[in-house]
């Protein structure tokens, strides 16, 4: 996903993620849907979404950026504390577990899950 230094996705990747995310938000909030990207953070590439002026986290590849947006279960970091290593790759190694995730994880992450879908239906509220 690395090409000259610069992280890459693709304009379909783009087009299909911004779909995914305005299927699962409340339609009178589907205008604050901005640009998807790609950007480095923390030394890490990972898939941004701009929604509602306000850069959002989805993970670090389309796999797990579409199951983010199907869960409604993107981060905001200025909104949560710092995110640490296990957090960056929980949104990755959530992607392998599928429907089932939430059975595999402890009760807190699924806890803060919980807590970042009540307010992402209504991002900017």
């Amino acid at each position: 996903m690395k090409s000259m230094g610069k992280p890459m996705l693709s304009e379909r990747d783009r087009a299909g993620l911004k779909q995914a995310i305005q299927t699962t938000v409340l339609p009178e909030y589907v205008h604050k849907i901005g640009e998807v990207r790609m950007k480095w953070v923390a030394d890490r590439a990972g898939i941004w979404v701009e929604i509602a002026g306000e850069d959002a986290y989805f993970g670090q590849t389309i796999e797990a950026a579409m199951m983010t947006a199907q869960e409604c279960d993107w981060i905001f970091l200025s909104k949560h504390p710092p995110m640490l290593d296990d957090d960056w790759t929980w949104f990755d190694e959530r992607v392998a577990h599928g429907e089932s995730w939430q059975d595999r994880v402890v009760p807190m992450k699924r806890q803060e899950s919980r807590e970042r879908v009540a307010t992402n239906y209504c991002p900017g509220e």
